[in-house]
């Protein structure tokens, strides 16, 4: 994001150019000065946002206000500023949603998918004050034709990837996930199938450009250039990241070497670079895998890396959980897979080596920590770090003898385990709640005082109630924003 605020920082000239730099230069230390908790890298990231989605927009619309026909009304005015954020910000979605490094230096993906999802809200919103503070006579029929073809597709793709491609707005409504699942049973309305129809956008986005090409008017041509750039710009990134670097990733397939069933619903597929690759992730990093050989359905999806960065093959565990990664458990030894990566911001690697680390995971949650763990006990056997897994059964603690062999390496590492439906398991029953993070630092010469916590880095991965829950535990404990790291698997 900050090379997108470079490059359009070139584009503003004289006072007006300094002016814009200025505010979003005010935005970023505003944030940093007057934001509890925000520290310099997350005030820099809400600042880059503000600027793209509050700022980006004001340089087509000063562009318009300066043609526009002096007589129009105030209404038409606000129909047109409404009309030229819901563009910039529709443009915008192809831009948050790329597997793009620059960006991801910044702002990690699972953030930017969230944002990509309020947006879609955000736009719907300015659509309806842009339609319905228009007038007809200030545009043809084609141009109006082309606008309404475009608000059709953004609302009918918006409102069916809500339902069906997301859970993230389904939870506020869950009397309707019944009737979801209903429908999508009925559709047989798989993952790539969903995505498939999500990529209707594009199409939404040309059919716009279109529209403001024909915009009437005199003098519009600074404007429409402008905009049509920005949309252009938007889709080109959607293109380079769908049909290049996707085929940049199959001309060198990984090889899968072996399939180790750790239970009966996890699977660890270990990994073989192609001839001359050296793959390099931090501990806790994820990447997208497609199988290439047929036999199961070519999709990409992520999956948390849980080899060591040290390691020569890379391994992802998988839980059966879906139509695609319940089919995993078949790929054979020898099958050929694409890999794209890695991704994601959620490694201790990128926290002070001085601090103290605290993991909580929830079920197949535990992926990231095992690489986190792998590569702790070779590089810091001397860190502190207290691992908290939640599970159901036992049979869901994968790996349980390595990590124990881990916590005989490691000579601060304390392990506990909480089973929620096992009763004859004599650790730690229920669910990770205060009083049982309480009684595990007590337990290990810890408090629970805010000023103790000051110490400790909290890595949080696993459902997103959980990761909800542990949100607001760690909040009512007075621990820092700061010092807590989550990473999202269900959106």
């Amino acid at each position: 994001m900050i090379s997108c605020i470079q490059n359009s920082a070139c584009v503003f000239t004289g006072r007006a150019g300094r002016s814009r730099l200025t505010a979003s230069h005010g935005l970023i230390m505003f944030l940093k000065n007057n934001a509890p908790g925000l520290n310099r890298m997350r005030a820099l990231q809400w600042g880059s946002i503000l600027f793209l989605y509050v700022l980006l927009p004001l340089m087509p619309l000063f562009l318009f206000l300066q043609a526009a026909d002096p007589d129009i009304t105030l209404f038409i005015r606000i129909s047109r500023t409404a009309g030229i954020y819901g563009f910039v910000w529709y443009a915008l979605q192809f831009v948050v949603t790329a597997r793009n490094r620059i960006i991801e230096r910044f702002v990690a993906q699972d953030r930017r998918i969230v944002l990509h999802m309020l947006t879609a809200v955000g736009v719907l919103l300015v659509v309806v004050v842009h339609t319905g503070f228009g007038n007809e006579k200030y545009a043809s029929k084609l141009q109006a034709g082309l606008g309404g073809t475009a608000d059709t597709i953004f609302l009918w793709a918006t409102l069916f990837s809500g339902l069906f491609f997301s859970n993230y707005f389904i939870r506020f409504l869950p009397v309707l996930k019944p009737y979801r699942d209903k429908i999508a049973g009925f559709l047989r309305l798989t993952h790539e199938r969903c995505l498939l129809l999500h990529y209707v956008m594009p199409v939404g986005m040309a059919v716009l450009i279109s529209h403001i090409v024909f915009l009437p008017g005199q003098g519009l041509i600074l404007f429409k250039t402008c905009m049509v750039m920005i949309g252009c710009s938007a889709l080109s990134v959607f293109l380079y990241h769908k049909l290049i670097v996707s085929h940049k990733v199959r001309r060198c397939p990984w090889t899968v070497d072996a399939v180790i069933h750790e239970s009966d619903s996890v699977v660890t597929v270990c990994l073989n670079p192609p001839p001359g690759r050296n793959f390099k992730h931090l501990a806790g990093q994820f990447c997208y895998i497609r199988p290439l050989d047929g036999h199961i359905p070519p999709e990409s999806h992520p999956f948390t890396i849980s080899s060591g960065p040290d390691e020569k093959q890379v391994c992802v565990s998988v839980k059966s959980s879906g139509d695609f990664t319940g089919r995993i458990k078949d790929i054979t030894p020898g099958s050929r897979v694409s890999m794209d990566g890695p991704y994601g911001k959620f490694s201790y690697a990128l926290v002070s080596p001085d601090r103290h680390l605290v993991f909580i995971a929830g079920g197949i949650g535990i992926t990231p920590m095992l690489s986190m763990l792998r590569d702790l006990c070779m590089k810091d056997p001397k860190r502190k770090v207290i691992l908290i897994w939640g599970a159901r059964n036992e049979t869901d603690l994968i790996c349980l003898k390595e990590i124990q062999a881990i916590g005989k390496q490691m000579e601060q590492f304390v392990f506990e385990p909480v089973l929620s439906r096992e009763p004859c398991w004599e650790g730690q029953k229920g669910r990770i709640n205060r009083m049982l993070m309480t009684e595990i630092f007590n337990r290990n010469g810890m408090g629970m005082a805010p000023s103790d916590l000051m110490s400790f880095d909290f890595f949080i991965c696993g459902p997103a109630q959980m990761t909800a829950d542990m949100l607001q535990l760690l909040k009512q404990m007075k621990v820092s924003r700061d010092a807590i790291h989550t990473e999202r698997f269900e959106f």
